[in-house]
């Protein structure tokens, strides 16, 4: 039996085997696209969700900060407001001492 296919036939079956294999490339090429695209949107979302929770923690941070230093200069002012209480005191009892001193001496 022989067999016998012209050089066209053959040519054409070559052909279409490749433009088989292109297709299948080109379909992995498009769904290799898609899905970096995705990762890029998803990449954005998190750095925009990652600058924001900066922000915000920033802002908590700054407020706390701010409270906390209002709150030392408070306790500050209040001790000093004791200390110059207690060094009243202890000038009024120092001459309360010295009249008794001189009180008891005579």
């Amino acid at each position: 039996m022989l067999v016998t296919y012209s050089l066209e036939d053959i040519l054409a079956r070559i052909e279409d085997k490749m433009d088989a294999r292109f297709e299948k490339v080109d379909r992995q090429l498009t769904e290799i696209n898609q899905r970096l695209t995705k990762l890029e949107v998803g990449q954005a979302e998190l750095s925009g969700d990652i600058k924001a929770l900066d922000e915000r923690l920033s802002g908590d941070i700054k407020a706390l900060d701010e409270r906390l230093s209002g709150e030392i200069k408070a306790i500050d002012e209040r001790l000093s407001g004791d200390i110059k209480t207690l060094s009243a005191k202890v000038d009024g009892l120092g001459k309360r001492l010295d009249n008794q001193e001189f009180l008891n001496r005579g």
